[in-house]
């Protein structure tokens, strides 16, 4: 997500700028070189005016094109990666009337960039490919060098994502060899800065701290020789710093780059360096023991993170409109289309009536368990006595769901439960969540609250420990409360008869009658 972000430099410029009609003071070129190389990590929705006025002033397809580029750039900044494919999508066309090959090439080059920001990784590498058919017909030697540097980036994002970290370093050092040729010091100079970013992050993963180091350093230097000091690559460059002296337990310089990152993004509308700050800093907050920090920080990642939630969905569906439009022009295709979704509907109903059956079979099974006093009818019966969740939604990510889900389950594997003073609020500290979340998970994947899902866990375990270890049967019901962390008799044998359908006695006399 980070490379365009890199490869554009936007700057806050007077929308009144352009508010006359006539006797403009700057020309088109002068405008579009300050909008396209000067600085701004603040006010992107100014810059977005700027670019719309740019483009109204435009007075060739090349001019409509850089401005276009542009403004899709700056929405991709904010996450709008949807409206920004949009306007890449009407440049490439001026570009292809046009017949200009440079600008196809970096226009289809973004374009793979927003696909694989979006998880499309074969569409992006479509893009990708098709990129590369036109840069062959770059005469412009400097275009044609930040062109292939370009590539060699985007290849290198393809390969982290496949977690070929190796290959990673190898395409941004392949990269490096183009970009060394620019003969503009100042794009050369940033670019290469964004590559050592990329190359330090990268040696980050495979846990190589000296050689991330030095390229996170090389990137600062690169970035002193043209002034940008405090760009927003910057940012990610003291973010990565941060974080390298954090799990080296120097913590005293990691908040002093953490802090100066987060300076930068809270300046900046970059969403991509906000949302890593705040990883960082939870986990910073976290290891120190801050947790009011921690709970401020959480809060501006949950604000953040359901903005882009809310951009995804809507890219989604724009994504989806532009795949219709152009893989379905033909009638044979559209009705490929409506037999296909028809199969999922028909697979969908048949799988609930399979899974409601096969659940009335189970409920019907817990039913005769619970008439033979069985402990396992015990342990399952007490799912058909949760309330069903409620319509709540939230914007957490399905990778968020997927850890929390992996908590849950080392958190049951652990017997952590037995805790007497386990709560929702200190389970999500422990999760690095937050309770909101939590909460969700429960409802969803195990249809139960906290306090039901916590209950149940205590008195199937204890179910477990009187059918299998005999001994326990001749405990008093106090020592038992206490073992599964209950913290009164009356609680735990409250509990139990509301679980197991009968008081912890009857249990023990049923399984001694029967010899179990």
């Amino acid at each position: 997500m980070r490379q365009h972000y890199y490869l554009f430099l936007s700057f806050l410029l007077s929308y009144s700028l352009f508010s006359q009609s006539t006797d403009r003071k700057y020309s088109f070129d002068s405008i579009y070189n300050k909008l396209a190389r000067e600085k701004t990590d603040s006010n992107t929705d100014s810059a977005l005016k700027t670019a719309d006025s740019l483009y109204k002033i435009a007075q060739n397809d090349i001019q409509r094109i850089q401005s276009q580029m542009i403004t899709s750039q700056l929405l991709q900044q904010k996450g709008k990666k949807d409206q920004a494919i949009q306007i890449a999508l009407k440049a490439y066309d001026i570009a292809q009337n046009n017949e200009n090959k440079e600008w196809q090439a970096k226009i289809l080059g973004h374009l793979s960039s927003l696909y694989r920001d979006s998880g499309l990784n074969e569409k992006g590498k479509e893009y990708l490919h098709k990129a590369l058919e036109v840069s062959k017909k770059i005469v412009n030697k400097d275009e044609s060098y930040r062109f292939q540097g370009n590539v060699y980036q985007e290849l290198s994002y393809y390969s982290k994502n496949e977690q070929k970290i190796t290959d990673a370093i190898t395409n941004l050092k392949k990269g490096n060899l183009y970009f060394e040729k620019i003969s503009d010091v100042q794009s050369k100079n940033f670019l290469l800065a964004t590559n050592m970013e990329l190359l330090g992050s990268n040696f980050f993963s495979l846990k190589q701290i000296d050689s991330s180091l030095y390229y996170y350093n090389k990137g600062l230097d690169h970035l002193n020789q043209i002034n940008f000091k405090e760009s927003a690559l910057t940012g990610f460059i003291y973010n990565g710093l941060g974080e390298i002296y954090l799990y080296l337990g120097m913590y005293e310089k990691a908040i002093d780059y953490l802090h100066k990152a987060y300076l930068l993004g809270e300046e900046s509308d970059f969403f991509a360096l906000k949302e890593k700050n705040y990883l960082i800093l939870m986990r910073y907050y976290k290891e120190t023991g801050n947790q009011k920090e921690y709970l401020t920080i959480n809060e501006k990642y949950l604000a953040l993170t359901s903005q882009l939630e809310i951009a995804k969905k809507n890219t989604t569906t724009t994504l989806i409109r532009d795949l219709n439009h152009q893989e379905m022009k033909s009638q044979k295709k559209l009705l490929l289309l409506t037999f296909i979704i028809s199969l999922l509907v028909i697979i969908i109903v048949v799988s609930f009536y399979i899974y409601h059956k096969k659940r009335k079979r189970d409920l019907l099974n817990f039913e005769k368990i619970l008439l033979t006093h069985d402990a396992n009818k015990n342990v399952e019966n007490s799912f058909s006595k949760v309330q069903h969740p409620s319509a709540e939604t939230t914007n957490m990510a399905f990778e968020t769901e997927e850890r929390l889900l992996k908590e849950l389950k080392l958190f049951e594997k652990k017997l952590l439960f037995l805790n007497e003073n386990i709560s929702l609020a200190s389970l999500a500290v422990e999760f690095s969540t937050n309770t909101k979340y939590l909460s969700h998970i429960l409802r969803k994947q195990y249809h139960k609250d906290f306090s039901t899902y916590i209950n149940e866990l205590k008195i199937n375990y204890i179910l477990e420990k009187l059918k299998t270890e005999k001994k326990y049967r001749q405990y008093k019901i106090s020592y038992m409360a206490s073992e599964c962390g209950f913290s009164t008799h009356s609680k735990f044998t409250s509990v139990f008869r509301q679980i197991a359908g009968i008081t912890p006695s009857q249990y023990i006399k049923y399984l001694e009658n029967n010899k179990l």
